[in-house]
C-alpha cells in the first residue's frame, strides 16, 4: 500500500503523538459516507468565475488584450480553473497569461515566474510532469536571483520540485533534495508556522514511507500536521497528510484511526476544491479499499 500526493502522486508521519485530539467526525463527515456537497459552495464558484470573466472583459476594452493587466487576470483566472479540477479553461488562460508577461516584461521579470509556476503546476495536475519541470527550473532560477533562497517564494518553488521529482522513483534522491533545501529555508524563514515547512517535512515523510520506514514516516507526518494545528488552516496539503497518515495506520491494521484520518482527508480535500475534482480519487480509491478489505461494501 503507498501513501498520496494529490497534485501527482506520492504517498502516508510523527514526533510525537497528536496534539489534541481530531475533531470528531461529524465535523467534517458522517461515518462511512462521502462529505455532502453542500460543503461546497457552488455558488461562490458561479459568483466569482463571473466576476473575474467580467473583470476580464472591461480590462481589455480599456487597456487592450496584450496589456500586463489583462495577463494577471488571465492568471487569476487560469489559477481559479485549475484549482477546481477544469484544466483544458485552465491551460488556456495561463498559456496567454505567460506570453504576454513575457512578451511585455522581459523573460527575467518576477510575474513570468510566477505564470511559470503557475502552468507548471497545471502540467503536474495533468501528469505532464516532463513538460513541468524546465518551467519550475526557470521560475525558481529567476525567484533565487531576485529573493535570495530564504524567500516564502523560493520556497515554495523548491517544495514544488520536490513535489515534481517524487513522481518518478530513480529521482527520489532529487526530490530527497529538494525537501530538504526547502526544509532548511523554511526553519530560517517563518520556523514552525510556516505551511511550507510542513509541506517539506510531508513530501520527506513520503519518501521515508517509500524506502519502508515506517516510523520516522510517521514521525515526519505528525510534525507536520502539528504545524498545520498551530497555524490554523485547511488546504490540499493539509488534506494530503490526514490521507498519508491513514495510509500509514491503515497499513498497521489500526483500522479506527485509519478510518479517522481517510474522512478527515475526504472532508477538507472536498471542501477545498469542491466535490467532483480528480484529485480526490487518491483518497477515495484508498477509502474504497478500506471498506472493502472490511466487506464493508454498503460503503
Amino acid at each position: 500500500m503507498t501513501a498520496a500526493r494529490f497534485e501527482g502522486i506520492s504517498a502516508t508521519a510523527s514526533l510525537a503523538s497528536l496534539k489534541g485530539s481530531l475533531p470528531e467526525k461529524s465535523a467534517l463527515v458522517k461515518e462511512g459516507s462521502r462529505p455532502p456537497e453542500a460543503l461546497f459552495d457552488w455558488e461562490k464558484y458561479y459568483e466569482k468565475e463571473q466576476q473575474l470573466k467580467n473583470v476580464l472583459a472591461n480590462t481589455e476594452a480599456s487597456v487592450g488584450a496584450a496589456h500586463p493587466s489583462v495577463a494577471d487576470i488571465l492568471n487569476e483566472l487560469g489559477e481559479f480553473y485549475r484549482k477546481y479540477g477544469k484544466y483544458y479553461e485552465a491551460e488556456v488562460f495561463l498559456e496567454r497569461a505567460l506570453q504576454i508577461r513575457t512578451m511585455k516584461l522581459g523573460i527575467k521579470d518576477p510575474l513570468v515566474s510566477d505564470s511559470l509556476a503557475t502552468l507548471a503546476k497545471l502540467y503536474c495536475n495533468q501528469g505532464r510532469f516532463t513538460f513541468a519541470e524546465p518551467l519550475y527550473i526557470r521560475a525558481l532560477t529567476i525567484k533565487e536571483k531576485l529573493l535570495g533562497i530564504a524567500d516564502y517564494q523560493v520556497i515554495k518553488l523548491l517544495n514544488d520540485l520536490g513535489d515534481l521529482y517524487l513522481q518518478f522513483p530513480a529521482k527520489m534522491s532529487k526530490a530527497k533534495l529538494f525537501y530538504q533545501r526547502a526544509l532548511t529555508s523554511g526553519q530560517k524563514f517563518k520556523g514552525i508556522h510556516n505551511p511550507q515547512l510542513a509541506a517539506s517535512l510531508n513530501g520527506l515523510g513520503i519518501i521515508a514511507f517509500t524506502e519502508g520506514r515506517l516510523e520516522i514516516a510517521k514521525q515526519l507526518y505528525q510534525e507536520a500536521l502539528n504545524i498545520y494545528h498551530a497555524l490554523p488552516l485547511e488546504d490540499q496539503t493539509l488534506a494530503e497528510i490526514y490521507n498519508n497518515l491513514a495510509v500509514y495506520y491503515h497499513q498497521q491494521r489500526e483500522l479506527d484511526q485509519a478510518e479517522d484520518f481517510y474522512l478527515h482527508a475526504l472532508g477538507v480535500g472536498e471542501k477545498c476544491l469542491g466535490p467532483n475534482h480528480p484529485q480526490l480519487a487518491v483518497t477515495l480509491t484508498s477509502l474504497a479499499v478500506f471498506y472493502q478489505e472490511q466487506q464493508r461494501f454498503h460503503e
